[in-house]
């Protein structure tokens, strides 16, 4: 089979886990894959290498002035601004010149890249949602405050027809039931052209068969994009609600590009910022508890699948594993509130978790691995 694979930025192990996954799953089935993906800058090229799962890539250059404009224009347009942040009128010209005949398959990564599908015959085309921007939407809209709430609000609102539109003009994928139900029960209609293909984990390379185990567990992690809103207002929860309750011999360590200068103001003895980090695995390896509090977003956090292969007791809330299988809700700590979190470090501290842990991996390694995963869509 021979896949054409669109995406709005070049894959890395950081923010295009998802991505490099499916593209593993496809090479390994005899796929072949050509990708074309957008870029801004020349950093974002030095993260391509020879062992890339495709055959071939072509990039395309997008400047982020003239998506600043397209978005400003996109206020008045009934189309997401996500969508106008990426329009880019060269890709379009190189999509319109395509052998249309050369591909058995078009694959195109988000919902913001789904103006580029009409270039191609719809039933060989396919748009990975990943996440409902709509419930991602209608949850950001209420964390937020200001200029931010009314842009929320805008594209919620944007999102409300647009996105169920190409749910039902394509057959589209989603990384969860609970996504995919959400927008079946928010417009009261059945998507059978959806398909729920999970986010996935390379479980060899992120096993770690000897997970830290200290007496006093202290260090704690968090790790994410942290200038993407979820991540931003679960560090400010725990800066501000978390570690204010603990003794000073606790540290918490935010491990992720992109840190705003909202969170950089607090770093300190006990509040760290790593930016980004090459190996995140061996990063994640050196700290004791995985906090999680996740209270907007919507989709599955490829987060806790890394924290629970690296053997890492995991603290979340209920949304910080929406998306995953339920019985993920035996391996974790719940906790809601500041007051939870705190309760459930000092229970972790005082249990022997080593058989938790090595279940919660054993559990991952079952149901999440890239292979499992995505052999029905290769199927």
């Amino acid at each position: 089979m021979k896949i054409l694979y669109i995406m709005p930025s070049i894959p890395n192990e950081f923010s295009r886990i998802r991505t490099l996954n499916l593209l593993k799953s496809f090479k390994e089935n005899g796929c072949k894959v050509d990708v074309i993906a957008l870029y801004s800058n020349k950093k974002e090229l030095k993260q391509l290498n020879n062992n890339e799962p495709f055959d071939n890539i072509t990039v395309v250059k997008y400047s982020k002035m003239m998506s600043y404009i397209n978005c400003f224009i996109g206020l008045f347009l009934p189309i997401p601004l996500q969508n106008m942040y990426v329009f880019s009128i060269k890709l379009h010209r190189i999509l319109s010149k395509i052998d249309k005949n050369k591909y058995d398959l078009i694959y195109i990564k988000r919902l913001r890249m789904a103006g580029y599908a009409k270039h191609f015959d719809k039933n060989k085309t396919y748009i990975d949602l990943t996440d409902s921007l709509t419930k991602y939407y209608e949850r950001a809209k209420i964390f937020s405050k200001g200029i931010s709430k009314l842009l929320n609000m805008e594209e919620y609102i944007k999102h409300l027809k647009y996105e169920i539109k190409i749910a039902k003009q394509y057959n589209t994928i989603i990384c969860s039931e609970d996504d995919k139900n959400y927008l079946e029960n928010k417009h009261n209609t059945k998507l059978n052209n959806m398909k729920v293909i999970y986010n996935t984990i390379d479980t060899a390379k992120w096993y770690n068969k000897n997970p830290r185990n200290k007496n006093k567990k202290n260090k704690l992690v968090f790790s994410g994009v942290l200038d993407y809103f979820p991540n931003t207002i679960a560090a400010e929860f725990i800066i501000n609600e978390i570690m204010p309750k603990l003794p000073n011999s606790y540290s918490i360590t935010f491990v992720g590009k992109n840190v705003p200068n909202v969170l950089k103001k607090f770093e300190s003895d006990r509040i760290h910022f790593t930016g980004y980090v090459d190996n995140m695995k061996q990063e994640l390896q050196k700290y004791d508890i995985y906090l999680c509090p996740i209270f907007a977003g919507s989709g599955s956090k490829n987060k806790i699948l890394q924290a629970s292969l690296v053997g890492l007791p995991i603290i979340t809330t209920h949304l910080g594993i929406e998306g995953l299988k339920k019985e993920m809700e035996q391996f974790v700590f719940i906790a809601e509130s500041s007051n939870d979190f705190i309760n459930q470090i000092k229970k972790i501290n005082t249990l022997d978790i080593s058989e938790r842990v090595t279940k919660q991996q054993k559990f991952i390694i079952k149901f999440y691995d890239y292979k499992y995963c995505t052999k029905d869509l290769i199927k």
